[in-house]
């Protein structure tokens, strides 16, 4: 954390969704891990159930 983040007691995060096919899960997180090795990032895989728009 830097020194403004220690005093505000917050980190600034970034999150980002990503919806696809779960055929490209894998190579998706295998680039993911190659590009973003050790930055600590967390991701999760959820089902998404139904998409679209209204």
């Amino acid at each position: 954390m830097s020194l403004q983040e220690q005093v505000a007691g917050r980190t600034r995060r970034v999150c980002f969704e990503v919806q696809l096919a779960r055929s490209a899960l894998g190579e998706t997180l295998a680039g993911l891990r190659a590009v973003f090795a050790g930055s600590g990032m967390h991701y999760w895989v959820v089902p998404v159930l139904e998409a679209g728009s209204l």
